[in-house]
C-alpha cells in the first residue's frame, strides 16, 4: 500500500554557497537539479560493514572461504523493494540474505 505524502515546504532554496567542503573537495555537480536527483531519484550502494576481510598488511588477490556484507541500498520511490531485492539475489546468487527495513 503506498502513502502519499504531503509536499514538502522549503523556506530558502537551496545553494551550493551554503554548503561547506573540506578545501578540496567539490560537489558532484553545479547543477541544483542534479544533486537533488542524485539525493532522491538515484538507486545507491553503500557497503556499511563487512566481516571476514583479512587486514590490508596481509591482504592478497585470494579467495576468502566466508566474506560477510552489509549493505544499504537507497532505491528511488517509484521503486518496489520486492523486485529490488529479488534482483540482487538473482545476481549474486543464493549465498545472500537479504532483509528489508522500513
Amino acid at each position: 500500500m503506498r502513502r502519499s505524502l504531503p509536499p514538502r515546504k522549503c523556506s530558502a532554496p537551496v545553494s551550493l554557497e551554503r554548503c561547506r567542503f573540506v578545501p578540496g573537495v567539490q560537489p558532484l555537480s553545479n547543477d541544483p537539479a542534479e544533486l537533488l536527483i542524485n539525493s532522491t531519484w538515484r538507486a545507491t550502494l553503500a557497503v556499511t560493514g563487512a566481516d571476514g576481510l583479512p587486514a590490508v598488511r596481509s591482504a592478497g588477490n585470494v579467495l576468502l572461504p566466508e566474506l560477510t556484507l552489509k549493505l544499504s541500498l537507497r532505491l528511488p520511490p517509484t521503486c518496489e523493494p520486492a523486485r529490488a531485492a529479488a534482483a540482487v539475489e538473482s545476481d549474486a546468487g543464493s549465498a545472500i540474505l537479504l532483509t528489508q527495513r522500513r
